[in-house]
């Protein structure tokens, strides 16, 4: 349960139980015995007002009597007394009693001789004092004060459990992490918040850790990639250098340093379009380009280069003429240039055939560029985007490649808010699929 939810509802119960064993507590057990104990406060009251009766009685019919009687007693206990006569005309009134202070009111008839002659009306006031002592009311309050006391301590016991322990678990927790040991595993299982936290930090974590090791592994990959090159340059530089050597070979070490210097530069280029790649953000400098164009265009630049070196560019597109998408169109056709070039590359066989389809679906527009090259084990396929992955490692070199075409493909695939996959093709060799979101010009 959410923490937004949980919290509340937690400590609304621990008041509603609080107040249901009070209230359990008083009519079970206290209300006898305080309503016992009040009544016998009130009849105190009342006996007060039987002996201002009586004093009325023993000085009747002198009025002055009763007036200075009465005002002796407000003064005295400091309370108020009214005395009405049988028509309600006031024959006296006097008050000692504060009027923001709670009191005790009463009213009695006063009978004289058997006759109904006067109406006496009194004001007590209360005072803690006068209820502190009653044993009932007293044990009452303690309850209340411990049960206060319990309610405050259950509330700080659950927001202690339900946040702060937890908080405390992921905090020990962070502090065992480190940029060169970033996996932690949290002990909280709990679907709240603080759990969802958790899981987030456990990902970060692990985000973090893969990329430490991507990036030792990317090190050791552009050490090793730009140190065998320059090692070969290197060599048939001192060996130029160091001795007369024939035309002829000279010529061949110049041109073996030439093509090793290349190869760097390649790296170089490669590693510079995939971090500016890596930087960038969907749908900048996108616009909108119909899907046929586009398609006609890549085919039409590669075909004849292709065609002189026994391979053959087939192309096929099912879209309709209002099939369109939102794309940068250099970055874009950057994927079919390194999907072209890793065919020819890497496929030992000719003839080759490459053939590069596109159809709609469900709202997406679909490309696949498949050859009938040696293809790549299945267990590879999932692997072959991440960068500076190699199938074999010596081959690759011998070849030029970097590791970083296929990456740069799915960078920017993801950035145009596609997808992109590998798989086996139908002609036996590699298949690599992928879509964008499609526009009809039509509709828009």
């Amino acid at each position: 349960m959410s923490l937004k939810y949980k919290l509340p509802l937690g400590i609304f119960l621990i008041i509603a139980l609080f107040i249901i064993i009070v209230f359990a507590y008083f009519r079970l057990y206290k209300s006898d015995d305080i309503i016992r104990e009040i009544n016998q406060v009130r009849s105190d009251f009342l006996n007060n007002d039987q002996e201002i009766i009586e004093g009325i009685v023993v000085d009747f019919p002198d009025e002055r009597k009763i007036k200075a009687r009465m005002e002796s007693l407000a003064k005295e206990r400091g309370i108020s007394i009214a005395l009405y006569d049988s028509q309600g005309k006031e024959i006296y009134f006097t008050s000692y009693l504060p009027g923001e202070r709670l009191s005790f009111f009463s009213k009695n008839p006063v009978m004289i001789g058997g006759r109904y002659l006067y109406n006496l009306e009194t004001r007590y006031p209360l005072h803690r004092s006068d209820f502190a002592d009653l044993q009932a009311v007293r044990q009452f309050r303690n309850l209340i004060i411990a049960g206060l006391a319990a309610v405050v301590g259950l509330i700080i016991l659950f927001i202690y459990l339900t946040v702060l322990k937890p908080l405390t678990l992921f905090s020990r927790c962070i502090d065992r992490v480190s940029y060169t040991n970033s996996r932690v595993a949290i002990p909280y299982a709990n679907k709240d918040e603080i759990g969802e936290l958790c899981r987030k930090f456990e990902e970060m974590a692990a985000r973090v850790n893969d990329a430490y090791v991507q990036q030792n592994e990317m090190i050791a990959a552009i050490s090793h990639d730009i140190r065998t090159p320059l090692t070969s340059i290197s060599g048939y530089v001192e060996r130029l250098l160091s001795k007369k050597i024939p035309a002829e070979k000279q010529k061949a070490y110049l041109s073996i340093i030439y093509e090793k210097a290349s190869n760097i530069e390649e790296l170089v280029q490669q590693l510079v379009d995939y971090a500016a790649e890596a930087g960038m953000s969907r749908n900048e400098n996108n616009s909108i380009s119909g899907a046929k164009e586009l398609l006609a265009a890549v085919c039409g630049c590669y075909t004849p280069e292709l065609k002189g070196d026994n391979i053959t560019l087939e192309c096929s597109c099912t879209a309709n003429e209002s099939a369109a998408v939102p794309i940068d169109g250099g970055r874009f056709r950057r994927v079919f240039v390194n999907l072209i070039e890793n065919a020819v590359k890497y496929s030992e066989r000719r003839p080759l055939t490459i053939k590069i389809s596109c159809w709609p679906e469900a709202g997406r527009l679909f490309f696949s560029v498949a050859d009938s090259g040696r293809g790549v084990p299945e267990r590879e396929l999932k692997r072959i985007f991440d960068k500076f992955h190699r199938l074999e490692q010596s081959r690759s070199r011998e070849k030029g490649g970097t590791g970083l075409g296929l990456a740069i493909c799915r960078s920017i695939i993801q950035n145009h808010g596609g997808a992109i996959w590998a798989g086996r093709s139908a002609m036996g060799g590699l298949e690599v699929t992928f879509y964008l979101p499609l526009i009809e010009l039509n509709k828009s």
